[in-house]
């Protein structure tokens, strides 16, 4: 009997998830998706087919569990639960999954955001002394947001073919909003305040203005990254055309793979911080878990294989494979934290990350704001009007 397994459409996934499956002694294989087949077909439960697990993101988590399409895996984790759980597991870690008061997933691939940066031009002491007689205080990782604008600016050399900085802006709902979210709770700004939608705010607008700027006011990054999705974020900065990107710290991994130009080249710091008293470093936490389909007519093999991946070992070759892992033991390895420094930042950047809302509306509040910051990088509308048009649809959203 086999199981069937759907997974997003990444290079990583495939590698861990056969990984897996290559070290079980049961019988799997996988399918990839993209993130759309993901949702349609998986979360609303309209067309499962014979799929047995769904590797979801926590935003979807949520809308699934109202929809009947995932199990709740509350008394598997009770009565039979993974070796170490839920201890070797970091409270972040159990949020997104334990809610309603059931067990929806369990956590497979983590990595909050941090800021990359390339070492070599940052320990440049010709670049450190120019940069210092410009700007007037040391080269660093940027602390603040305005810092990060000031280095930015500093690195942007387009007939070098380096830029100060990437990101992912492609509208797919995924780094455009999650994104936008870092900047809007960096400056003090909220998503939902006692429920109701706050993110049309002046938080809002100077977070949204930031990002447009950066690539169409500063132009510290290329245009090229208006097309780039998360992952083509990360291999652009790969390539070694950025000075620095703040993105999911799984991408340090990318950063030292064999065909990467920056290969023990790149650091991690925490995120940058907004301007003034309220300003703050922030990471979101949203990662994705792997689930048990209610269609499955394997849910004993499938949770075996829940309890396979969860352990240890697996959770290195997770780590091993590019993703990102998600026990306490992976995080604290010294070998991992030696050869992938972003490794040292999990913990930390986990005590003060964001979560989005536990709430079923949510993906169709998240497509709103996905719209309207597509609508801003795309210059057809100015922040302020973009925000409260998407802050309307939230509203009746919620309504329903």
């Amino acid at each position: 009997m086999s199981l069937k397994i759907a997974v997003r459409d990444w290079s990583a996934f495939e590698r861990a998830i056969g990984s897996h499956i290559e070290a079980w002694s049961g019988d799997a294989e996988f399918v990839s998706f993209d993130i759309g087949e993901h949702e349609l077909r998986f979360v609303s439960g309209s067309d499962p087919g014979d799929f047995d697990l769904f590797l979801s993101v926590t935003d979807w988590i949520p809308e699934g569990a109202k929809n009947g399409a995932f199990v709740d895996l509350t008394s598997r984790f009770e009565d039979d639960p993974p070796v170490g759980w839920p201890e070797g597991w970091h409270k972040a870690m159990h949020q997104l999954v334990e809610f309603d008061g059931a067990v929806w997933g369990l956590p497979y691939h983590d990595g909050p955001q941090v800021l990359h940066y390339r070492k070599d031009l940052f320990e440049d002491p010709e670049e450190q002394q120019r940069f210092k007689d410009l700007s007037g205080f040391d080269l660093r990782p940027p602390k603040s947001w305005p810092e990060f604008l000031d280095v930015a600016v500093y690195f942007t050399r387009p007939l070098e073919g380096l830029w100060g900085a990437c990101m992912g802006a492609y509208p797919d709902g995924h780094n455009n909003v999650y994104d936008f979210l870092v900047h809007l709770w960096s400056r003090g700004g909220e998503l939902l305040t006692d429920g109701r939608p706050s993110f049309a705010s002046r938080e809002g607008e100077e977070a949204l203005q930031f990002m447009h700027n950066l690539v169409h006011v500063n132009q510290v990054v290329e245009k090229t990254c208006l097309d780039l999705n998360s992952v083509e974020s990360g291999d652009y900065y790969a390539s070694g055309r950025a000075a620095m990107m703040w993105n999911w710290s799984g991408f340090a991994v990318t950063a030292e793979e064999p065909d990467s130009q920056i290969r023990g080249l790149n650091a991690c710091s925490m995120m940058p911080k907004g301007r003034g008293k309220r300003g703050r470093s922030v990471s979101l936490n949203v990662f994705w878990a792997m689930t048990i389909l209610s269609s499955s007519k394997n849910q004993d093999e499938a949770w075996e294989f829940f309890k396979h991946i969860a352990q240890a070992e697996m959770d290195v070759v997770t780590t091993e494979s590019g993703c990102s892992g998600v026990r306490l033991s992976t995080w604290q390895n010294p070998e991992i934290q030696s050869r992938l420094p972003a490794y040292q930042l999990m913990e930390p950047t986990h005590e003060n990350s964001q979560i989005l809302p536990r709430i079923p509306e949510y993906p169709a509040i998240n497509s709103a704001i996905s719209d309207a910051v597509a609508a801003v990088m795309k210059q057809e509308m100015r922040p302020q009007e973009a925000l409260q048009k998407a802050q309307n649809r939230a509203e009746e959203i919620l309504a329903g």
